[in-house]
């Protein structure tokens, strides 16, 4: 009797994380469903339910279920995202849990926030990218293969799905930072914002208040 949710980033999201299930459901574990699939909601046998919420308030109020699975939460309302933190509890032996799972789309942004404060509440974290469902490489040449800087030779003991001639495609059409946040994971998007190089850990410091120190005035060009 496990009630589960899929709280996506947008309606479209949720109603795509939803087709994965039933793509698995219709692979042969049918038999485990009680009555006809529904648009945003299938049951099982053992009472147990996936529904489909909106990205609204009102949709994630009031709910109490034992899993909330998140997904593309980069793109999530401060205000959902902060309501569905109270939605799960733990019921006869059923271990409550929220899963959170996107991609680190936007520096400081809220999946930003999640992992850095993830060690503090001993949160799992599970990471994976582009070599983990890449397509084994059996018949290039590395040193001639545009993927080479990224690759150093991985993907011949690699074992997914994911096509390397795509994987060339996505990353000459994308932009250096685009590749390195969508497909390799390595750090969020830098390419709106104006200093691209700041790192707080470098270039902000606490310094005493000094009367003798030269103060500056400026004024940016208002245009964002």
């Amino acid at each position: 009797n496990c009630q589960v949710r899929i709280l996506g980033g947008s309606g479209e999201q949720s109603g795509r994380m939803y087709e994965y299930l039933l793509g698995f459901l219709q692979k042969g574990f049918d038999e485990f469903l009680a009555g006809k699939i529904l648009k945003s909601r299938c049951r099982f046998a053992n009472n147990s339910a996936v529904e489909v919420l909106t990205q609204s308030p009102m949709s994630v109020r009031g709910q109490h279920i034992h899993k909330l699975r998140c997904d593309e939460v980069e793109l999530f309302d401060n205000d959902v995202f902060a309501a569905a933190k109270f939605t799960t509890q733990s019921t006869n032996g059923l271990v409550a849990a929220m899963e959170t799972i996107s991609t680190m789309h936007r520096p400081y942004g809220l999946m930003h926030k999640i992992v850095s404060s993830a060690n503090q509440f001993g949160t799992p974290i599970f990471k994976w990218c582009l070599w983990e469902v890449i397509e084994k490489c059996t018949d290039r040449i590395c040193s001639r293969c545009p993927l080479w800087a990224d690759c150093s030779g991985r993907a011949k003991r690699a074992c997914g799905y994911l096509k390397i001639n795509d994987c060339i495609t996505a990353m000459r059409r994308a932009s250096r930072a685009g590749w390195e946040a969508e497909m390799l994971c390595k750090r969020p998007s830098l390419e709106d914002v104006v200093f691209a190089e700041f790192d707080p850990a470098i270039h902000i410091k606490q310094i005493d208040y000094d009367p003798n120190l030269l103060l500056y005035r400026a004024f940016d060009f208002g245009f964002v």
